[in-house]
């Protein structure tokens, strides 16, 4: 009975640092997903704007075509 006690707390730590070690790994796991969010979220809103971008022109030209064929140069 008492290898059983004395092995008992060994195990609980060895149990305790396994899950530490784990949690730990996960927290990484996490950080590093946050990380890839924040760089495709970046990208994303960069690519949003160029697409804003080249909207807004085309809608300038085709209001220019548009006020040409209709006689209004303004």
């Amino acid at each position: 009975m008492r290898v059983i006690s004395e092995t008992s707390p060994q195990l609980a730590r060895a149990d305790g640092d396994r899950h530490a070690d784990a949690l730990t790994e996960a927290c990484l796991d996490l950080n590093e997903a946050r990380q890839r969010c924040a760089v495709a979220t970046s990208a994303n809103a960069a690519t949003l704007a160029r697409l804003a971008r080249v909207a807004q022109e085309a809608a300038a030209h085709a209001l220019r075509a548009y006020r040409t064929a209709a006689g209004d140069t303004l």
